[in-house]
């Protein structure tokens, strides 16, 4: 087919219509919960403002993965590059299991670490999981993560836990 025949076969493509890059989904968060931008993340929402502290906060984000790897393998290797990050001992296990999200396994981690932008150590609730099969040669890894100050963890893992158990995808 030279350049000019495909050419007059044009169609518009509209996009989500035509192509939805992550399947629909749903999760409970607090009711005065607002989202807000965070670079790498399809979705972030955080409590509301308190002047001059950390906000407390949930992202969802996405990856596209080789269809070949294991969620073990994907939890050592993000647990590697955070450790990677962390000076020496400053990255805490707190938890580390596998539980069910969206009907399907999930790596859950909860691990604190001083953070690089502040003064102080955060308390992180990591859930990683694949999306449904969408019969594309990558899959999705979804991550959800909570983040609070470590010293709020008792007040907002709870509430980082109930996001994770009701995370739901909508049916296609």
């Amino acid at each position: 087919m030279d350049t000019d025949e495909s050419l007059s076969s044009l169609r518009q493509f509209a996009f989500p219509r035509d192509y939805q890059p992550v399947p629909p989904f749903t999760f409970d968060v607090p009711s005065d919960w607002a989202t807000c931008d965070a670079p790498g993340c399809l979705i972030a929402l955080r409590e509301p403002d308190k002047p001059g502290t950390f906000r407390a906060n949930i992202t969802v984000s996405v990856d596209r993965v080789e269809r070949t790897l294991e969620l073990s393998d994907v939890a050592a290797e993000v647990l590697n590059e955070l450790e990677r990050e962390q000076p020496d001992g400053e990255l805490r296990l707190e938890a580390e299991k596998v539980v069910v999200v969206a009907g399907s396994p999930a790596s859950l981690r909860v691990q604190s670490f001083k953070s690089p932008e502040l003064a102080y150590r955060v308390l992180q609730l990591q859930v990683l999981f694949f999306a449904p099969d969408s019969g594309c040669e990558a899959r999705q890894l979804f991550t959800l993560i909570g983040t609070c100050l470590e010293d709020d963890g008792d007040h907002y893992i709870d509430c980082f836990v109930a996001a994770a158990r009701s995370f739901a995808f909508a049916p296609s």
